[in-house]
């Protein structure tokens, strides 16, 4: 938690000081393409239910190919969790929205558009999209490789949304979304039992 609100936070900000200062932008012309915040918020749905999609789906032939050792730190954070339901509305809220809907998505656009402003070649802006998601995927190993590439391929899917469409808003509603369904799942079945 602290990561994802304090040093996610911070992160935000200096990116953001980034852009505006040393790149001369502005956050919104990170939307590379004009929009309204209803259809993201209905794509972000959209971006959602695909992300989940791909994780239902692929999830059982991945780990087959990739077993991982249980996440052994992970234990007791859920336990907390599901046990605190003041804990658990602080995580749905700011450290979902600050921590994985904001921060994780701004990298991932600010990484895209850095890489893109070197050249606007079509295979440059395909390899892109690929070195972002396999970023994304290693700086989730702390999931096992299993987990780590389930991270990958949804964050092709999010890059892949980006290079075609440009609109960070929906991006980060999806991540929110996706993430908090996940967390929700597991508080409703623990505390169902």
């Amino acid at each position: 938690m602290l990561y994802s609100i304090v040093l996610g936070g911070i992160m935000i900000v200096v990116m953001l000081l980034l852009l505006r200062y040393l790149c001369g932008e502005r956050i919104r012309d990170l939307n590379q393409r004009e929009g309204k915040w209803w259809k993201d918020f209905l794509v972000g749905i959209g971006l959602s239910a695909l992300t989940l999609a791909s994780l239902i789906l692929l999830s059982d032939p991945i780990h087959s190919m990739f077993p991982s050792e249980p996440q052994s730190g992970s234990g007791p954070f859920f336990s907390e969790m599901v046990q605190s339901p003041w804990l658990f509305a602080l995580i749905m809220g700011p450290v979902l929205i600050i921590g994985a809907g904001v921060f994780e998505e701004l990298t991932r656009v600010f990484l895209l558009t850095r890489l893109w402003n070197i050249s606007s070649n079509k295979v440059w802006k395909w390899m892109a999209v690929i070195l972002s998601a396999v970023l994304f995927g290693l700086n989730h190993i702390y999931q096992g490789p299993a987990g780590a590439i389930m991270t990958g391929i949804s964050g092709l899917i999010m890059a892949i949304y980006y290079l075609f469409f440009g609109r960070i808003a929906a991006m980060m509603t999806a991540h929110y979304l996706h993430d908090a369904l996940q967390l929700a799942m597991i508080y409703v079945m623990a505390n169902a039992s």
